[in-house]
C-alpha cells in the first residue's frame, strides 16, 4: 500500500512536470512561429516595396529613354539639315580653294622645276669635284702603296740579314761557351783528382809513419818524442 501510495505520487509528480513541459515548450513554439510570421511578413512588405521601387523606377527609366529618343530624333533632324548645308558651303569653299591651290602649285612646280635643275647641275659639278678628288687620292694610294711595298721588302731584306749575323754570331758564342764550361769542367775535374791522390798519398804515408814510429818506439827509450819528430819531419818535407 506504501508502495502503490509512492508510485502514485511519483506519476503524479511527473505528469505535473511533463505537462509543465509541454506548456512551456507549446508556449515557446507560440511565441517562436509569431516572431517567424512577423519576421516574414516584414520581408514580404519590404519585397513587395522593393518590387514597387523597382517598377517605379524602371517606369521612370522607360520614361527618360523615351523623351530622350523623341528629343534626339529631333536633333538628328535639325543636325542632318544644318549638316547639309554645312556640306553645301565647305563644297563651295573647297572648290575655290582647289582651284586656288591649283594655280599655287602651278606656280610652285616651275620653280621647283627650276631649282631641281639648277641643284643637279651644281650636284653633277659637285660630283664631278668629288670624282676627281677621289682619282687623286687613289692615285696617291697606289703610289704610296707600291713604295710602302718596296721599302718593306727593303726592311725584310735588311731584317733577314740581321737576323743572319745574329744567328751566326750568337752560335759562335754559345760554342765558345761550351768550349769554356767544358774547359772549366775539365780542369775541375783534374783538381779533384789530384786532391783525391794527395789524400789517398797522405793517408797511405801516415798510416805508414805511424807504423814505422811505433816500431821505433819499441826499439827505443823515447818512443813519444821520436815518433812526432819523424811525422814532422815528414810533414817538412811533403809541404
Amino acid at each position: 500500500a506504501q508502495f502503490v501510495r509512492s508510485r502514485r505520487a511519483a506519476v503524479t509528480i511527473q505528469a505535473a512536470y511533463r505537462g509543465h513541459c509541454v506548456r512551456k515548450n507549446l508556449k515557446t513554439q507560440r511565441n517562436a512561429v509569431l516572431v517567424i510570421s512577423r519576421a516574414f511578413l516584414a520581408w514580404k512588405r519590404r519585397k513587395e516595396a522593393a518590387g514597387f521601387r523597382r517598377r517605379r523606377r524602371a517606369t521612370v527609366i522607360l520614361q527618360r529613354r523615351s523623351r530622350a529618343t523623341t528629343a534626339g530624333r529631333k536633333e538628328r533632324a535639325q543636325f542632318v539639315r544644318s549638316r547639309r548645308a554645312a556640306v553645301t558651303i565647305q563644297a563651295a569653299y573647297r572648290g575655290h580653294c582647289v582651284r586656288k591651290n591649283l594655280k599655287t602649285q602651278r606656280n610652285a612646280v616651275l620653280v621647283i622645276s627650276r631649282a631641281f635643275l639648277a641643284w643637279k647641275r651644281r650636284k653633277e659639278a659637285a660630283g664631278f669635284r668629288r670624282r676627281r678628288r677621289a682619282t687623286v687620292i687613289l692615285q696617291r694610294r697606289s703610289r704610296a702603296t707600291t713604295a710602302g711595298r718596296k721599302e718593306r721588302a727593303q726592311f725584310v731584306r735588311s731584317r733577314k740579314a740581321a737576323i743572319t749575323v745574329q744567328a751566326v754570331f750568337r752560335g759562335w758564342l754559345v760554342r765558345r761557351q761550351i768550349e769554356e764550361e767544358k774547359a772549366q769542367r775539365k780542369a775541375l775535374e783534374e783538381c779533384r783528382r789530384c786532391r783525391a791522390t794527395a789524400a789517398h798519398c797522405w793517408h797511405s804515408s801516415r798510416s805508414f809513419l805511424c807504423a814505422f814510429s811505433s816500431s821505433i818506439c819499441l826499439r827505443t827509450s823515447q818512443p813519444r818524442n821520436t815518433a812526432w819528430t819523424v811525422i814532422a819531419a815528414f810533414r817538412d818535407r811533403t809541404n
